[in-house]
């Protein structure tokens, strides 16, 4: 089978479970609907306490299977090509290995590790020189790429995938015999009997895996690339190198003796594998000693394999002084190589390849020692000094494993030497007493509503109820730099809905609207140039409450569009940047303003740090601890600190709390979790009277990988050697690996983000806590638990079901989930059925855009019993597309404004108050991603975004996301130059495209592997839903009509005495953009005439009382600004009188002159396009008598000219109704003007 594309998390996640084969109970039936990359399965589980996987490695070339990477038949003539492209390629070769022997560099465990995880069907990288490259995988120059003939010319290639060059220092594993191609067969890869390598692999393993010593170079030879832990069922799978043939039925592979103990030796019971069934038959005593070889029959190739074995097992603490008990000494033979780890420890270590070698465990003393053959001492050649030496002759490994707890061991068997087989093993396994059957399954109810019926039933073995145990806590803390500037999502959804949960928030923290990244100064240094001191201290006041600052750092940088949130005298306020741009959008002033939140411009997402989340998660879990109980708390990054030692809770409660809020980081900031778990063994170990007749447990949670595995890994091995559950927390997936290997078996407690850290504590709590069946099912955030009536639930509610009651719980009155608590569960019905089942109902929010196969649940809904958990299925759903529709908007201004702030009117075209449906999560990210896009060159911008619904991350679609802009070639703040209806616009449109169901689904398998339960799948495939708003600008343009009047009299005396003309000065005084005022210095001067007799240019009419004659000039397209117009003094002429009209000017008697301010107050106006121009007009009427002498004067011919600064070069471009010119002129002046303010 060619290996399916698998993303490097799905592959992270089939690593980081890869030998977990022990499961609690059965989880019943998988739903067919999940797909499955296996060749075969057997549906049918059978139960046994062992699990066995088989693996069959391709050690030479393989005609009928060929690896994906190597070429398919082809043409003669691709044939020639290929061949003679291979003779390049073996001489290069040869040229490469002699160069590797001088050039190779060391790789470190960790570069093999990558290895693992990037998964088996690509090639392996390798160190480069300057002028060759390293053999990579199946390149070795002496053959391990072999060439064969099928007898029709047609060349096939295989690659020995176990068959390393050597790379650097590191030693290559091999294969040797049986066809296979060895390229050293020395040291470890040569048979040597009687004689154990210790070493070549690791002390630890790794997420789960068997991975290689330092100097060792080997493969992941017990995975492939699809391997699922979790499945319960045979399946195989293969990739090029390795098929693997998981959970085979080993029930006619041990005895078991009437004690419970299980025996196998391959020297006396033959064992035939069946490929096709998944079952080991045994198949009669062998003819010769050596014979284990399960293969033999079915493929015909019997060397080359390997083995994988699983179980628990306890040791009761009463056992503990009986260590000459054979019952309690686990032995093992095996030819060759063979390991076994407890806990993730090594502890026999059986290398190399050899005859057979036994080891002899005893697990109660830890002691192992080894024997060949014959009985006698077995010899051990050390291949790595540093390796442990905890699993060599007669030297104790721990103080054994005698304390009641359940003990996981992983055994791993390679038959590398192509000779004989031998395999021996006798041990005592822990059986499953107390299984737990646990079924979740969702069906639609209404495709309208969005409503969904969860059904739950549960099932348990029966269990001895009691009352609640005391116990003592220890909680150990990460406070790690990563913890500071971790961005945790604390509320979420449209503006009224978090708005209505602002009370819920911790009010004595500082909340964000969106991520904060980054260390140094509290916000960009564009910002910092520009803040006053005063806002710099209380922007580090905001911060320094939950974005802790250390180092003179500040961990999480405000950015310019980022709302703070704090809860002050009562009220939720939010702080925001008020900031002034000049030329080329430079910012020039910010200022930091507050004020009271409310739902209109409460921001759709708040968040908080990692640092605060477990502060919060921490106080609810010393609220909900029993009275009785213990409790220490431990913080550690590079150092620890113990910030509670362990005391009662009920005297200590409040004090403890008030020590959580002062939480902040002991060290300089890395992550060296075994000084926590040290500090915290010095407390278990303190010798207080409180500890004694209580049960020990550790909680431990970082989101951090560990700087100093080993040592965390060894000290968590000796604590729960002596007594101590170790309770992990995974919440983050780079720390997935030191969880799972400190903590007990079956105690690591999985949720989706450092967000549901409280409901993580919650289980661990309940599960130490409580020893009757409590079920907790947290609902995806999705979703929310709603009645019959679709009315929505509170915290605290009781919900019914049948006769069986559950609690609704949450965090700071937002709703998680239900609980059912104390239930006395019991075992299966006659018929396989749960007795124990409820019903409840959820419905998709409002907010929720919908998707194909979402989760109803989150990933740490469990069921628990005594100190057993069984996580619940994840059933999934179709939701239906529903969407709000956004908004057009419409704005009008004055000629001259600044626009300002466009992405933000343009982001509230997606607001759509109460009603709105749903959010295409159009954020300020979003935004500015698109307005940064658009220029001269540029006025449509597209981006794509993941779509993840609140704190979900399992991304259910992409939105795309396109502004439209005409007009304009700018989203910046920008003077508004033309006058006229939608001078500007900005079209914004969403598409939301979700994932396929069959694309989400691989998705979660490849998250939550079988977790995943039934898929009501309903929607047509292809569905989208859209939206699209429109931003238009309207601009409208100021106008002045200036008018002359004089008698008729004195009109006839012109004719005589010469026609007058008669000339005005408009001083014009531009507005500042912030605030309106006069910026008196930078004031200019226009001028406009009349003249009676230029019939051309003016009009003549008669005045409304008739004793006189009217002429008028009028300027349009005026901007905003302060004008006074006032008549220059004309011979001939006196002025009389001066009138104004429109409501933006008003008549100064004193100078007879009319002033007039027009203004916007820099907000869109209200009103009708049309008739805003009519009120933003003005006239002035100068009313004039002659005085005029008998004799001539100059105006009779000559017109002045006035220089106005260079922009309008004379009165013949402003006195001539240059509309165009006046605009173009008074702009520039505005824009210098308030360039020359902001500079």
């Amino acid at each position: 089978m060619k290996p399916r594309t698998v993303c490097k998390k799905s592959l992270a996640v089939i690593l980081a479970g890869l030998m977990m084969m022990g499961n609690i109970g059965s989880a019943g039936a998988e739903s067919s609907s999940n797909s499955d990359p296996s060749n075969q399965q057997v549906e049918t589980a059978y139960k046994s306490p062992v699990r066995v996987s088989l693996f069959k490695y391709k050690t030479k070339p393989d005609k009928t299977a060929q690896p994906s990477a190597l070429r398919e038949e082809a043409t003669e003539k691709e044939e020639s090509t290929q061949k003679a492209e291979n003779e390049t390629e073996k001489n290069e070769s040869v040229t490469e290995k002699k160069a590797d022997n001088n050039n190779t560099s060391d790789q470190s465990l960790n570069e093999n590790k990558s290895a693992q995880e990037e998964g088996t069907d690509t090639e392996q990288p390798a160190p480069k020189s300057s002028d060759s490259e390293q053999p990579t995988r199946g390149e070795a120059d002496n053959g391990s790429v072999n060439e064969e003939t099928n007898g029709t010319g047609t060349e096939y290639q295989t690659i020995n995938e176990y068959n390393y060059y050597t790379r650097g220092d590191k030693k290559a594993l091999q294969f040797i015999g049986g066809g296979a191609t060895v390229l050293d067969e020395t040291g470890f890869n040569k048979c040597i009997n009687g004689t154990a390598y210790q070493g070549i692999f690791a002390d630890n393993l790794v997420n789960g895996a068997l991975v290689e010593s330092p100097g060792v170079h080997t493969l992941p030879l017990f995975s492939t690339t699809n391997y699922n832990s979790d499945k319960t069922y045979y399946y195989t799978d293969e990739d090029p190198y390795v098929t693997g043939y998981y959970n085979i039925d080993t029930t006619k592979l041990y005895i078991k003796s009437s004690d419970g103990e299980y025996s196998y030796d391959s020297d006396k019971n033959e064992a035939i594998f069946d490929p096709e069934t998944g079952e080991i038959a045994a198949g009669g005593t062998p003819t010769e000693a050596g014979s284990f070889f399960p293969f033999e029959n079915k493929t015909g190739e019997k060397f080359h394999f390997g083995v994988m074995t699983d179980f628990n097992f306890v040791v009761p603490e009463s056992e503990k002084n009986n260590t000459s008990d054979d019952k309690y000494i686990f032995e093992f033979s095996a030819d060759d190589d063979l390991c076994a780890y407890i806990d993730g420890t090594k502890v026999v270590d059986v290398g190399g390849i050899h005859d057979a070698v036994t080891a002899k465990l005893n697990v109660i003393t830890g002691v192992v020692e080894y024997y060949n053959k014959d009985g006698g001492t077995a010899a051990i050649i050390k291949v790595n000094e540093n390796s442990n030496q905890n699993v060599q002759q007669e030297q104790s490994s721990t103080t054994g494993y005698a304390d009641g707890n359940a003990h996981r061991m992983q055994v791993f068997y390679l038959e590398r030497g192509a000779g004989k087989g031998t395999l021996r093993m006798k041990f005592r396994p822990a059986e499953n007493t107390e299984d737990i059957s646990a079924v979740k399954t969702a069906k639609l109810l209404s495709e309208k509503d969005r409503t969904y019926q969860i059904n739950i039933g549960v099932a348990a073995k029966p269990i001895e109820h009691s009352e609640k145990r005391n116990s003592n806590i220890v909680l150990v803390l990460d406070t790690s730099n990563s913890m500071l500037y971790r961005n945790v999502m604390a509320l979420s959804g449209t503006r009224k809905e978090v708005f209505e949960k602002l009370d819920t928030l911790d009010k004595s923290r500082t909340y964000s609207s969106e991520k904060l990244n980054g260390i140094g100064n509290c916000c960009p240094d564009t910002l910092d140039s520009a803040l006053s001191k005063t806002d710099k201290k209380t922007l580090e006041s905001l911060l320094g409450i939950s974005y802790v600052k250390n180092d003179s750092k500040c961990y999480g940088r405000v950015k310019e569009n980022t709302t703070l949130l704090r809860y002050e005298g009562g009220a939720w306020y939010r702080y925001y940047f008020n900031i002034t741009r000049g030329l080329f959008g430079v910012i020039t002033n910010v200022k930091l303003d507050r004020r009271k939140v409310k739902e209109d411009d409460c921001p759709t997402e708040l968040y908080t740090t990692g640092m605060e989340t477990m502060k919060q998660a921490t106080k609810e879990l010393v609220d909900n601890i029993d009275g009785e109980s213990n409790l220490g708390i431990v913080l550690f990054d590079t150092k620890a600190k113990a910030l509670q030692n362990i005391v009662n809770v009920s005297a200590n409660r409040e004090s403890i709390k008030n020590k959580v809020d002062d939480i902040t980081r002991v060290g300089s900031g890395a992550t060296y979790p075994s000084y926590g778990l040290t500090e915290a063994e010095n407390q278990f170990n303190s010798g207080q009277d409180i500890l004694n007749d209580k049960d020990n447990h550790l909680i431990f949670f970082s989101d951090g990988a560990a700087q100093d595995y080993n040592s965390t890994v060894t000290v968590a091995n000796r604590m729960k050697t002596n007594g101590v559950t170790i309770w992990g927390i995974d919440a983050v997936s780079e720390v997935g690996g030191i969880v799972r290997s400190i903590s007990s078996e079956g105690k690591v407690i999985n949720v989706n983000g450092i967000e549901n850290l409280s409901e993580a504590f919650t289980t661990a709590l309940i599960s130490i806590e409580k020893q009757k069946g409590e079920i907790v099912d947290y609902i995806d955030d999705r979703f929310e638990l709603v009645k019959s009536d679709n009315t929505l639930y509170k915290v605290g509610d009781e919900i019914v079901s049948g006769n069986i009651k559950g609690i609704v719980v949450g965090t700071g009155g937002v709703v998680k989930g239900i609980r059912w608590s104390n239930q006395e569960l019991e075992d299966l019905d006659a018929d396989g059925k749960t007795k124990w089942n409820v019903s409840f109902k959820l419905k998709a929010k409002d907010s929720y855009l919908g998707g194909y196969s979402i989760p109803t649940n989150g990933s740490s809904s469990c069921v628990i019993v005594g100190n057993s958990i069984k996580q619940l299925d994840m059933p999934t759903v179709d939701v239906p597309l529903k969407a709000g529709k956004f908004a057009d908007k419409d704005e009008t201004y004055l000629l001259g404004t600044k626009l300002k702030n466009v992405w933000k009117t343009v982001r509230s075209l997606t607001d759509q108050g109460e009603s709105k449906l749903s959010d295409f999560a159009v954020d300020n990210d979003v935004l500015a991603k698109l307005t940064s896009q658009i220029n001269e060159s540029n006025t449509t911008s597209t981006i794509t975004e993941l779509y993840n619904y609140g704190s979900a991350d399992d991304a259910d679609g992409v939105i795309e996301y396109t502004l439209e802009t005409n007009g304009t070639n700018t989203c910046e703040d920008h003077r508004l130059d033309k006058e006229g209806k939608h001078v500007e616009t900005y079209k914004l449109t969403t598409v939301y495209k979700p994932y396929s169901g069959e694309e989400r689904r691989n998705k979660l398998l490849d998250i939550y592997s079988s977790r995943l339960g039934n898929y009501v799948n309903f929607l047509a495939p292809g569905q989208t839903v859209d939206a699209s708003g429109t931003y238009s600008v309207n601009v409208v343009p100021a106008s002045l009509e200036i008018s002359k009047v004089i008698s008729k009299a004195d009109y006839e005396k012109a004719k005589k005495y010469g026609d007058a003309t008669f000339t005005f000065k408009i001083l014009y005084t531009p507005l500042s953009d912030d605030d309106e005022s006069r910026l008196n210095d930078k004031t200019v001067e226009l001028y406009k005439t009349v003249r009676f007799t230029d019939k051309e240019n003016y009009t003549l009419k008669e005045t409304e009382d008739g004793e006189g004659y009217i002429i008028s000039t009028s300027i349009k397209n005026l901007t905003k600004g302060y004008y006074v117009v006032s008549e220059l003094s004309t011979m001939g002429y006196k002025l009389d009188d001066v009138k104004s009209t429109g409501s933006f000017a008003k008549t100064n008697e004193n100078n007879k002159t009319v002033e007039i301010s027009f203004k916007d107050n820099n907000k869109p106006l209200d009103g009708n396009y049309e008739d805003l121009c009519r009120s933003y007009s003005a006239t002035a009427k100068f009313i004039n008598s002659m005085n005029h002498s008998e004799k001539p004067t100059d105006t009779d011919a000559v017109k002045n000219t006035f220089d106005l600064g260079g922009s309008a070069s004379s009165t013949e471009i402003v006195d001539n109704d240059g509309e165009n010119e006046y605009r173009v002129y008074l702009i520039d002046i505005i824009n210098k003007a308030n360039e020359k303010v902001e500079n």
